[in-house]
């Protein structure tokens, strides 16, 4: 259903009339216990159901040389217990990656978990995170490090003991056109075996992406450590996200085991410079921007800023703002789309101005001062 929405402020400064037409999309909440599957990731019939439910598998081919003159095979193992990383092989080589067929979650918030049973955190590896959740071959077998895709993570393989890391540390890696950074908080009560639950916050208003992490989880989650949100803001744009894919990955080696994933969706799902929902950058958005250039957005949320078209989170819509806006239209139309759309949309006449100003004061006397927003 389409509706449209009025974000005005009665009893103040006149505001300008913002109007969009809403349509949903992007990527859903759902969960999934993982041990309901038989088999492993090289048999077509489990990658089908895997598929049914909502997943796909970095790498399928099991025992293969990728590169050509290495031991690989990151065959992933599935029975009641859940999903076994890396049984097949030790190290680096048995490391995959299961991850959501959807791949739009970085335009919207989202809390995703998963539950991993390991052995011995001194060997294993676990990676959760956000991002294509491709398996890079020459670099560890780890997801989109040092290629051009942004991703962020929770990176488990500093999770060590005794003179590698102690304490051991929770590793959020942010990468995006090789550009790296690494973020680590300490675990002072982490133990090597049991079972642990990790959550991760994504705030797509924000952008900004923590980890919790419950130890010996005993099936209500209770972070014991939780890290400081990293901005992400920087993953996002012409070259970032949502041009890219953003998947919910998750997946390690040497016989880790993963179970009960669950991710809830909780906020709109909007792509940059696409104000108006409709899944498209076009004149619209533009009008929707223009319209609201320089306004006061300090006192609204993120959330409220953006659909006015603050788009690096700053609360304001200024020229920096332009500047990004402007090149989202160019890559979503086209090289020079942006130039010749302005010329094509007329500036606001005075008439349609005084209707807007009409429209608004009739509002304000009839919601007595309030603030309205439908969508």
């Amino acid at each position: 259903m389409t509706r449209r929405f009025l974000t005005i402020s009665c009893g103040a400064a006149l505001a300008p009339l913002v109007l969009a037409t809403s349509v949903a999309f992007g990527a859903t909440s759902f969960s999934n216990t993982l041990t309901g599957f038989t088999g492993d990731s090289t048999l077509p019939a489990t990658r089908t159901a895997l598929a049914t439910a909502g997943f796909s598998v970095s790498s399928d081919f099991g025992a293969i040389e990728d590169p050509p003159g290495t031991a690989v095979d990151p065959t992933i193992l599935f029975d009641a217990s859940g999903a076994n990383f890396g049984f097949n092989l030790g190290g680096n080589g048995g490391r995959n990656y299961l991850r959501t067929i959807q791949s739009d979650y970085a335009t919207t918030s989202f809390v995703a978990e998963i539950t991993i049973t390991p052995f011995d955190m001194d060997i294993q590896d676990v990676y959760f995170g956000l991002g294509a959740g491709d398996a890079v071959p020459t670099q560890f077998r780890t997801p989109d490090w040092t290629t051009s895709t942004s991703s962020v993570m929770y990176y488990g393989e500093t999770e060590r003991f005794g003179d590698v890391e102690n304490p051991p540390d929770l590793d959020i890696f942010r990468t995006q056109d090789k550009v790296e950074l690494d973020v680590y908080t300490p675990i002072p009560t982490l133990t090597p075996d049991g079972t642990h639950r990790l959550r991760i916050t994504f705030d797509r208003f924000a952008r900004t992406f923590s980890l919790g992490f419950d130890v010996n989880f005993t099936g209500a989650f209770a972070a014991d450590v939780t890290t400081p949100p990293m901005d992400v803001s920087s993953l996002y744009g012409a070259t970032g996200w949502a041009t890219e894919p953003s998947k919910i990955y998750f997946g390690g080696d040497d016989g880790m085991i993963v179970k009960d994933f669950q991710v809830t969706v909780s906020g709109p799902a909007v792509k940059d410079g696409d104000f108006n929902q409709d899944n498209a950058i076009n004149a619209a958005d533009w009008v929707i921007f223009r319209t609201n250039q320089q306004a006061n957005l300090s006192a609204l949320t993120l959330q409220q800023a953006f659909f006015l078209g603050d788009l690096n989170s700053d609360k304001k819509n200024n020229y920096a703002d332009f500047n990004i806006f402007k090149q989202l239209y160019d890559v979503a139309n086209g090289a020079g789309a942006f130039t010749a759309m302005v010329a094509s949309v007329p500036e606001p006449t005075g008439l349609a101005m005084a209707g807007v100003a009409t429209t608004l004061l009739i509002s304000c006397r009839r919601h007595s001062g309030s603030r309205t927003t439908r969508r």
